[in-house]
């Protein structure tokens, strides 16, 4: 363990030498400027995602029972105020008279406790097992309802990453959107979602969102209906040097807006799908038309675009925004009709994700990760085309560059070490259901490699597309409230370049 810690300090280290070098004296007056703006969006953010931590409040019991055979007679909940029982009873596999043995009760109550607590919807959760008469078990749900309403100031970046806006941005605070989020979980008792987004500043924004987890009885099908608008001054007309250059204008320069809907189905406890349509319509000023011609192609400054979508999920992990244990997979075929001033075209393009988490020890843990994007036409809007660089495609060490693309190979291995992990009462904290604060810190070693296929068409300014990529280094995840994660990285490139890098998200 001493050489894992040696490892970290001496790329810290050779990263802020050069990092220091680089800022100058800068570095401490922006600080103290800026990391309170940060510290606040990290925190209020991330209330409003949901509660998923490694340790979770509550506990699994059981009453002195032998080995069975046994019957399971039912359930008893307790602690419900606003969540209807078929919320929790839909996650429990066994009904009245299915047959139990000590054995595959410790084999599965772990795993019913994660998705009861994986709903979101509560702080704690606890499971008794009892019995009920000689041959008949119960079991006894415990749980603590957390907020519901969530109106969030918004403050965040209108760049792709944080380290885009410190290093590339000069740290422009008029490059944030200021808005409200306002999300109101478990409505009716149900658990579904209203979410509405307004953001003035940088951008202006409306997004509005309403999700119906079950539509029928059976609690197996689920709706999902979506829309917004986004109003841009400045946008990214092009890409050159592997990174995005800006043009802005005194109105308007992109007006983008959508709408659509998808269906759920989840006919196993891991397993869902997704099935729907999306109409998305671009209008840009005839500027950035000439600016960049191929930014919707054709030179045309107006685009229609109406996508259908499946999607396969199977996710068994422990905890879904940081998972210490299990696996999953996605896999997301799509088929889109473009229209642009001057033609109609279609563009088939699929992607495939897949991760895996192994407990190596108390205290080790190993988590890896392959995502894949194909895409059937070369020919496509600079718009549409993405590669790595935006939200978590990207190899690590890369996080300032952009890498255009139509299709692209993506692997990440990380090594995680638990430095700590607690589970405490806050006895400063006024609110009842936040004084019980979770904090998981894990120091990890990172090994990430990538390829993007770049069409010529993207790539005669761009040198990192069609190339082998890979970033090492090491970093710190710190997870707590609701799903707040942060993260640092020091990492290395092929470049020979050495960064640290902050994220606000796990990596996957």
């Amino acid at each position: 363990m001493h050489r894992f810690i040696q490892l970290f300090f001496l790329m810290l280290h050779d990263a802020w030498q050069q990092f220091s070098i680089r800022e100058g004296g800068f570095i401490i007056k922006t600080f103290f400027r800026v990391i309170p703006i940060f510290t606040f969006l990290f925190l209020a953010n991330n209330i409003a995602m949901g509660q998923e931590k490694e340790l979770i409040p509550g506990d699994i019991q059981y009453d002195s029972i032998g080995p069975g055979p046994w019957k399971f007679y039912g359930n008893q909940i307790q602690g419900l105020k606003k969540t209807k029982p078929y919320i929790i009873l839909r996650e429990i596999p066994w009904k009245t008279g299915d047959s139990l043995s000590i054995e595959k009760l410790n084999q599965e109550l772990p795993w019913v406790r994660n998705r009861i607590f994986n709903t979101g919807l509560f702080l704690s959760v606890s499971l008794e097992i009892t019995r009920h008469e000689d041959s008949t078990l119960v079991l006894v749900v415990k749980v603590k309802e957390r907020f519901y309403t969530y109106p969030i100031p918004i403050l965040e970046l209108a760049d792709r990453n944080f380290n885009e806006w410190w290093f590339q941005r000069g740290r422009d605070l008029n490059r944030l959107d200021v808005g409200l989020y306002l999300k109101q979980k478990n409505v009716r008792g149900r658990n579904e979602t209203f979410k509405l987004k307004f953001t003035l500043g940088f951008n202006k924004k409306l997004e509005i969102q309403y999700q119906f987890p079950y539509l029928n009885k059976k609690l197996k099908t689920g709706l999902v209906l979506f829309s917004g608008i986004i109003l841009n001054r400045q946008a990214a007309a092009s890409t050159q040097d592997n990174q995005l250059v800006f043009l802005e204008t005194s109105g308007i320069l992109r007006t983008r807006f959508n709408g659509g809907f998808y269906f759920t189905r989840r006919n196993s406890f891991y397993t869902a799908h997704q099935l729907g349509m999306q109409y998305q319509y671009i209008r840009i000023q005839d500027t950035l038309a000439s600016v960049n011609p191929l930014y919707l192609l054709d030179s045309s400054n107006e685009q229609h675009g109406l996508s259908l979508r499946y999607q396969w999920l199977f996710d068994r992990r422990d905890f879904a925004k940081y998972p210490l244990k299990g696996h999953y997979c996605l896999m997301e075929p799509e088929g889109i009709r473009f229209e642009n001033q001057k033609r109609v075209y279609w563009i088939a393009q699929a992607r495939l994700e897949a991760a895996h988490y192994k407990p190596l020890g108390k205290r080790w843990n190993w988590a890896n990760t392959l995502r894949i994007k194909w895409s059937s036409s070369p020919t496509q809007a600079y718009f549409n085309q993405r590669g790595f660089g935006y939200k978590e495609d990207f190899v690590s060490g890369y996080q300032l560059y952009v890498i255009d693309g139509t299709q692209f190979f993506l692997t990440k291995s990380h090594l995680r070490w638990k430095l700590f992990a607690s589970n405490f009462e806050n006895p400063f904290m006024p609110l009842a259901k936040f004084k019980q604060t979770p904090f998981l810190i894990m120091l990890k070693v990172l090994l990430e490699s990538g390829y993007v296929h770049q069409p010529i068409l993207y790539g005669s300014e761009n040198n990192l597309g069609n190339t082998w990529l890979y970033g090492y280094g090491v970093g710190i995840d710190i997870s707590s409230y609701y799903d707040a994660v942060a993260r640092i990285e020091i990492s290395r490139n092929h470049l020979h370049e050495t960064g640290i890098y902050l994220h606000l998200k796990a990596a996957f």
